[in-house]
């Protein structure tokens, strides 16, 4: 996967094209300029859409929707990156699978106040684990990669 350079900068929607070409690739290198570039922007249009259902300006569907599609972008740039520095990629499900727990736990008690604590509680146990998993993840891939060929491929240029 190669950076995309447009009049001698970068352009975020220039970006988002060229990883979307990537959604589903999950296997290869990626560099960490790249992670470190685009690993943001699909965290925050995830993170956004959310704030935005939440705020009432999305309906839950479209909110769900853009939410998912930036986090499978960042689970394939993820994998790869840690493919990069040598390690297996299959952490980043776990992960993918307690966001999903933490959304659908959000999604039961946004506009309900029966189980409330018993639901915030989970829900501060589900960001706990979470956080902590990412935290690990983003150390693991923000390590200078490996300079040559390794088993998930040839170095990225």
């Amino acid at each position: 996967m190669a950076f995309v350079e447009h009049g001698g900068g970068w352009s975020v929607p220039a970006q988002i094209e060229c990883a979307v070409e990537d959604a589903f690739t999950f296997k290869g290198r990626t560099t960490l300029g790249c992670f470190a570039r685009r690993a943001p922007i699909f965290a925050a249009t995830s993170a956004g859409a959310g704030a935005a259902w939440l705020a009432g300006l999305l309906p839950g569907t479209v909110a769900a929707t853009i939410a998912a599609g930036a986090a499978l972008l960042l689970c394939a740039i993820t994998v790869r990156r840690l493919h990069d520095v040598g390690r297996r990629g299959w952490p980043v499900w776990l992960q993918a699978v307690a966001l999903a727990g933490m959304v659908g736990t959000g999604f039961a008690l946004h506009g309900h106040s029966v189980g409330l604590l018993l639901g915030e509680g989970l829900l501060a146990g589900q960001l706990a684990l979470f956080a902590a998993g990412a935290g690990l993840t983003w150390r693991r891939a923000t390590r200078e990669g490996d300079a040559g060929p390794n088993r998930y491929g040839p170095a990225p240029r």
